[in-house]
């Protein structure tokens, strides 16, 4: 496995998705979907180091249903690294700016796993409970976050 992330995002809410008549789940490459969560690479020409920066991954998920009044996408997801640990921010989607970052979630780092990855508590930021339609208040707890550093 190459550098990158595995997120399931909420897993709860993209079961949810998934219930729906008209839910999809649409995954844009190079992101991949897998059995434990949403696959995003580092983008081609980062550095596989956290410390103190950023890093950049590619590809989107893309949640919809209730015939488009829930239509959120989790595109080129980033790790902007601080002194308090990290925040995972998305692209925003249909803004005038389309380099600017969203701040979903702030990350901290948990106990190390035994498959080398570094593994991140998620709680969603005021500006996640936003993008998510207000259903879940900022503070909420999303899915873990699994950072895989590349592997010489």
């Amino acid at each position: 496995m190459g550098a990158g992330i595995l997120w399931p995002i909420k897993t709860s809410l993209t079961a949810y998705i998934e219930s729906l008549d008209d839910g999809r789940i649409d995954v844009k490459e190079p992101a991949e979907r897998r059995p434990e969560g949403f696959w995003f690479p580092l983008r081609e020409g980062e550095a596989a180091s956290g410390s103190g920066g950023s890093m950049e991954f590619a590809g989107s998920v893309r949640l919809s249903g209730h015939w488009g009044m829930l239509d959120v996408e989790f595109q080129d997801p980033r790790v902007d690294f601080d002194d308090a640990g990290a925040v995972l921010l998305i692209r925003e989607r249909g803004g005038s700016n389309q380099e600017r970052f969203v701040a979903i979630s702030r990350l901290t780092r948990q106990p190390e796993t035994s498959t080398g990855a570094a593994s991140f508590a998620t709680v969603l930021t005021g500006e996640g409970a936003f993008l998510l339609g207000g259903q879940y208040p900022a503070g909420t707890a999303l899915s873990p976050v699994m950072l895989y550093p590349a592997i010489p």
